[in-house]
């Protein structure tokens, strides 16, 4: 669960932290190809060091999305799938919608966030 929670911090960090300014919508970026257009992304993290915020999350294997001021993640634990929002300044939780699903069997290896 550390592990995840702090894939899910750098995941963050690494994607609002240059791109409060442009839309981020999909795995990978706008264009698909990992790059920010205008900003250059910090290279190091560390608790004093380009840390926004830090929130915890349910494990997900999803990449976030940004869009305007909003930070977007799916997660999932057992037969739980969650859509996060979160404020993109200041990374406080605005709503989390969950569906229950009946079965617990992962329709593909790694889960169910990346479908």
């Amino acid at each position: 669960m550390r592990l995840t929670l702090r894939l899910c911090t750098l995941l963050l960090v690494t994607a609002v932290f240059p791109l409060l300014a442009a839309n981020w919508p999909a795995f990978r970026g706008p264009h698909e190809d990992g790059l920010a257009e205008q900003e250059k992304p910090p290279t190091h993290f560390n608790q004093s060091s380009n840390l926004l915020w830090k929130v915890e999350v349910l494990p997900g294997l999803s990449s976030p999305v940004i869009w305007k001021d909003r930070v977007f993640l799916t997660c999932e634990e057992g037969n739980k799938l969650s859509t996060v929002c979160f404020e993109a300044d200041s990374g406080r939780k605005l709503w989390d919608n969950r569906l229950y699903i009946r079965s617990s069997k992962r329709l593909w290896a790694f889960g169910y966030a990346q479908n």
